[in-house]
């Protein structure tokens, strides 16, 4: 990894950390969600069927378990709190059972994005 790469990814955990702790705040009987995906190396993420210029390989995007999409209606709900966190989204449409978070502007530049 570059020092690029890794001032991303502590950048985009940063970020998401907060705002899942606002998360569980406003839902404390919500559990934990884990990262199912981080960081892919371009093998890993061909493998995975991930786009061929996807942020994973960056460090600049992540996908957190939502099975349930309690995590998913809350940002829907509170849009704002991308813009707070400085996040973009994937459309919950396009994901589900998971939530993919990303610290780069795609380039509709909309914060729930279409992959």
């Amino acid at each position: 990894l570059t020092p690029f790469m890794k001032a991303d990814g502590e950048d985009l955990l940063e970020k998401v950390n907060l705002l899942l702790l606002d998360f569980y705040s406003r839902n404390p009987e919500e559990k934990e969600r884990i990262i199912t995906s981080g960081y892919r190396s371009p093998t890993t993420n061909a493998a995975a069927g991930g786009a061929p210029k996807s942020k994973h390989m960056l460090c600049q995007a992540v996908d957190l378990e939502d099975s349930n999409g309690a995590l998913d209606k809350w940002l829907s709900t509170f849009p704002e709190k991308l813009i707070q966190f400085d996040l973009y989204r994937e459309d919950p449409s396009a994901t589900k059972g998971w939530v993919h978070l990303q610290i780069i502007a795609p380039g509709s530049k909309k914060r729930t994005f279409m992959p």
